[in-house]
């Protein structure tokens, strides 16, 4: 089960039984071949992205958001 939000320029997946999480550059990496998760200079997006899903998640009452 994964759970992904995006925008016009990243898609930020998370993969919430496995722990796993993707966060993409779609503006350079349209294959989203280059996993920037734990990239510092890609922290901001990545916490802004993963506040948003969580958000979406817990308005929606996802049961498998942790």
């Amino acid at each position: 089960t994964q759970r992904m939000t995006a925008d016009a320029r990243w898609k930020y997946v998370v993969y919430p039984k496995v722990g796993q999480r993707q966060l993409f550059d779609l503006q350079s990496d349209s294959h989203e071949r280059t996993n920037l998760v734990e990239d510092a200079a890609s922290a901001e997006v990545r916490d802004r992205m993963d506040a948003r899903l969580r958000e979406w998640c817990k308005a929606n009452g996802d049961p498998n958001w942790p």
